[in-house]
């Protein structure tokens, strides 16, 4: 059962649920009040409703009833809406929430090899490389003995050196771009007096291999950690080449995580240069023309890794992911590829799943590592629905995955920073839903569809408001007082004026004196209290009015759209 407004019920076709007309709940004495002293009402009009509708107003108040006006006490916080969910995480925060049943199934279906290597794909750091190019003999060849061989990584981008068969590249064009790229390598390699060095398509698995395959990829960061040197191999050094291979997703971690302070970028026609990783926020990356002018997530993990500056743990995650995320995905493996970029930064690994979403992955990177409560804090937040990330020139995003964590460095709807809340909450585990997370000790607020409840608060109690109610109380009073005397001393005038003989005779002087009298004094109050009855209206929204000190919470949902003088009406009975 949901309330709508007069519109939506006349012009809206009904949908699942039963709809009821809006209502407010406003006292019975105020709406005809409110009635009586509508504005667009003239003169003889009005006096025409006050006539009408005085006799119910102090008909109402006169019953021994409590004073509807008068504060009622309630507790100020929201009702308790104790609420459960029995499903199992996606992915738990602790072990002993996950579903106990999963290792049982993986074991009994006969993937207990998978298993295995999937864990060791982003869990288990690598202390070696898995293969290295190694030069033996004056012969270079694929060898798995890496123990305590130097070795460079590396790094280039596919739209330089097309070494993968595709639509617009032939195999022959492929494996002739693999030679000239291999011969490349092994002579910067040599120039840089190693023996070995690691390139992607020899020595990880082939695609063939998935487990083994994804392995290899999501483990880079620790074959770039352990290098000697990082070797950027560049077609030529023109700003165009340059920022075409910063461009790209997976370049800014093998630069970052190099040991080394400075880049070795090679080019065939160039020669040879040497980049510090700070001087590469000006000549290789590009973090475009930022919202605010100052924020550059890329020159700060650039300070960050060159140890300038030290990120905290909230700014480290956040802003890895949107530097991260500014960036182009090329030969792109899983929707959350971006989260398992953004691993290779951070301290704890999460488990490669396909069937994840872009918002999950990070979620689940999130949990694994100490991002100081990130997740509870985004919970927290109202973003925009149009917000954007700080930078201009970010690359247009194609799905809707993931967008709540691509808005994180930017303020929210109430220009509230993520490190400016102190979550309440926990995150107990990622739901199997999208964009769905299971909370604890979370306090929820149930939302009151069907109606709008009697509302109470308490009001501030004035001079004008007293005198409001003693108008009210005294005009009752009077009325009863002088409609008391006239039926009293009328009936009794009429007995003296009685007599059986004759018919008719004259009281006594003084009784007659006396009742004549004390009727005429009850019609001075019949008069008086009409008068004053005659202001009751506006004393009623003298009594309901005044400036709300305190209220009982509720959060009521109603659908159409009303303007909020027309709503206050509805509530309070009227906007004044």
């Amino acid at each position: 059962m949901v309330q709508a407004t007069k519109e939506v019920m006349k012009n809206q076709p009904a949908g699942d649920w039963r709809r009821v007309k809006l209502d407010g709940h406003v006292p019975f004495v105020l709406k005809i009040s409110e009635w009586a002293l509508d504005k667009r009402s003239n003169f003889c009009t009005k006096f025409f409703k006050i006539i009408l509708v005085v006799p119910l107003i102090l008909l109402f108040l006169s019953l021994p009833l409590d004073k509807a006006w008068d504060d009622q006490e309630f507790d100020d916080s929201y009702t308790e809406f104790p609420n459960y969910t029995w499903d199992y995480p996606k992915h738990a925060r602790n072990r002993l929430d996950a579903r106990p049943d999963s290792e049982c199934k993986a074991k009994n279906s006969g993937v207990q090899a998978g298993l295995k290597t999937n864990e060791l794909s982003n869990k288990v750091r690598l202390l070696r490389p898995r293969l290295l190019m190694v030069l033996k003999n004056g012969c270079w060849e694929l060898s798995a003995n890496t123990s305590r061989i130097p070795y460079a990584f590396i790094s280039f981008t596919a739209a330089h050196f097309p070494f993968r068969p595709s639509a617009t590249v032939s195999k022959q064009q492929a494996e002739a771009a693999q030679r000239r790229l291999e011969e490349f390598a092994r002579t910067q390699t040599q120039m840089a007096g190693l023996k070995a060095y690691w390139v992607d398509f020899r020595c990880s698995a082939p695609y063939e291999q998935k487990d083994l395959h994804n392995a290899d990829v999501y483990r880079m960061c620790d074959v770039i950690r352990g290098a000697e040197d990082v070797l950027v191999l560049l077609p030529d050094f023109s700003p165009k080449t340059q920022h075409e291979w910063g461009a790209r997703m997976w370049t800014l971690p093998e630069a970052l995580l190099a040991r080394k302070q400075e880049i070795h970028f090679c080019s065939p026609a160039d020669g040879t240069k040497t980049i510090s990783k700070l001087a590469m926020t000006d000549q290789v990356w590009d973090d475009g023309e930022t919202l605010d002018g100052d924020h550059q997530p890329t020159r700060l993990l650039a300070e960050h890794y060159s140890n300038v500056l030290t990120l905290g743990r909230l700014e480290l995650f956040t802003t890895a992911l949107e530097a991260i995320d500014a960036r182009t995905q090329n030969g792109s493996f899983s929707p959350g590829d971006i989260a398992y970029a953004l691993m290779g930064l951070l301290n704890h690994r999460i488990a490669f799943d396909t069937g994840d979403t872009l918002f999950q992955a990070l979620a689940q990177l999130s949990l694994a590592n100490d991002s100081d409560r990130l997740i509870e804090r985004m919970v927290c937040m109202f973003p925009s629905p149009t917000c954007q990330p700080q930078y201009a020139g970010s690359i247009p995003k194609q799905d809707k995955h993931g967008n709540l964590f691509r808005t994180l460095t930017a303020p929210d709807q109430y220009h509230t920073q993520l490190w400016d809340i102190e979550p309440l909450c926990q995150v107990a585990g990622v739901a199997t839903e999208d964009e769905t997370l299971i909370l604890d000790s979370c306090r929820g607020v149930s939302i009151r569809w069907k109606g709008f409840p009697s509302m109470k608060y308490k009001r501030g109690y004035g001079f004008r408001k007293l005198i409001a109610e003693v108008l009210l109380r005294s005009g009752a009073f009077w009325s009863g007082l002088g409609m008391g005397l006239i039926i009293k001393y009328a009936w009794d005038y009429n007995d003296q004026a009685t007599d059986p003989d004759f018919g008719f005779d004259f009281p006594n002087t003084e009784d007659w004196e006396r009742d004549v009298g004390l009727i005429f004094l009850g019609c001075v109050a019949v008069v008086f209290a009409f008068l004053l009855s005659l202001g009751a209206p506006t004393a009623v929204r003298r009594l309901y009015g005044g400036r709300v000190m305190k209220s009982a919470p509720w959060l009521v949902g109603f659908e159409g759209v009303m303007p909020v003088a027309e709503l206050e009406i509805e509530i309070f009975g009227n906007n004044e």
